[in-house]
């Protein structure tokens, strides 16, 4: 078995992007599950089924867990023996009143000088994660709170009563964030072609920068 969390990022094909909304939409759940079970398969885990809870949330197996998020052009998921949360974010403009609901003044000013669309998505995905790791969902997301950093791509929060770790990737137009224990993240991001890809950039880019 592998040691550390290995989440695996997906390049959504541009042909599935075309297909109508209902078609694309599941096209990318199952492309979502498919990057779950190579996660699995990366840290040596067998994971006999995907299913899911009442409230939709994924459902523990055999004593593992598991996560997975799609956007229209990534999707992720990861697998680890403990709770574990992954989100995607796209990177884009967002209305204003929109910061204040998803965060506090003291918040966002740990993310002081990057560009604000980039900021607001490794705050959303960081709180995603985390409230998908603790089971709450977004009911919880008034309780989770980034109270600090370590380096350009991990964020410290605090949420029902303990502190959580989120390892972050800068992508191609968005972010992904993933909760971790002790382990680092070992991330695997693969392109159309299947191969492993670069990621979009590094994650402390600044007004102006691009």
């Amino acid at each position: 078995m592998a040691a550390g969390l290995h989440p695996v990022l997906l390049a959504v094909p541009g042909t599935a992007r075309a297909l109508p909304p209902r078609e694309r939409v599941r096209f990318l759940s199952r492309l979502a599950r498919e990057a779950v079970r190579r996660s699995a398969a990366r840290g040596g885990f067998r994971l006999a089924e995907l299913a899911k809870d009442g409230r939709g949330a994924p459902r523990p197996a055999g004593g593992l867990f598991w996560s997975l998020a799609h956007k229209p052009e990534w999707v992720a998921g990861v697998v680890a023996p403990h709770p574990v949360g992954i989100d995607l974010e796209t990177v884009a403009d967002r209305p204003a009143g929109l910061f204040a609901r998803i965060a506090r003044p003291r918040e966002w000013a740990l993310l002081a000088g990057e560009a604000p669309q980039v900021a607001f998505a490794r705050l959303w995905t960081a709180k995603e994660a985390v409230l998908k790791a603790s089971g709450r969902g977004l009911a919880g997301l008034a309780d989770c709170l980034l109270v600090g950093r370590e380096g350009p791509e991990r964020l410290l929060l605090e949420h029902a009563g303990r502190g959580w770790a989120v390892a972050q990737r800068l992508l191609k137009a968005a972010v992904a964030a993933v909760t971790v224990e002790e382990a680092p993240a070992d991330w695997r991001i693969e392109s159309d072609a299947g191969g492993e890809g670069e990621p979009g950039g590094r994650l402390d880019t600044k007004d102006g920068e691009g």
